[in-house]
Formats: structure tokens, sequence, C-alpha cells
């Protein structure tokens, strides 16, 4: 069975066979570690992971980091204002 015969169920041909060259898409990098979002606890987790010269990414669901103070601004450090509570 050739890419033409496949056409109906994956689209153009062609557009499969981009999908499957392209080197951004076919093997996605693997990581140590993965950081779930980008916000105070996981910024400082991916700088300790960076000092012990771990590989790891961040991934985060806001368009930038830091979205937990643009949700709560209130709370605009790092280290916890309630800290002498705890």
């Amino acid at each position: 069975m050739g890419l033409s015969a496949a056409a109906p169920l994956w689209g153009p041909p062609g557009l499969l066979l981009a999908i499957a060259l392209h080197p951004a898409l076919s093997v996605p990098p693997r990581r140590d570690y993965c950081v779930l979002g980008a916000g105070p606890a996981g910024l400082q987790m991916a700088y300790f992971l960076q000092r012990a010269g771990r590989d790891y990414a961040v991934f985060e669901r806001a368009p930038r980091p830091g979205s937990f103070f643009t949700r709560y601004p209130r709370h605009r450090k790092l280290i916890s204002i309630n800290k002498r509570y705890t």
C-alpha cells in the first residue's frame, strides 16, 4: 500500500510525509526531569536542577512563566509572607 492509498485516512500524502520527516516532530527529546508549571515552585525547581547540571524541561500552560503572580497579585514574593505562622 502506497501513500496515495492512505490519503483518505491521513489527509494529503505530502502532509503525512512532511510530518514524518520533520526533525522536531519525528522524535521528541528525552529529558531526565519534567517540571510542570513555571510558577514559583516550578521555577525554583528548575533553578536547582540547572545548578545540579540535570537534564530537564519546564512546561507551562500560560503563554509566559509566572502566571501565579498575575492570577494572585498579592503574593509577589517567592518566599511566603506567612512563614512566621508555620
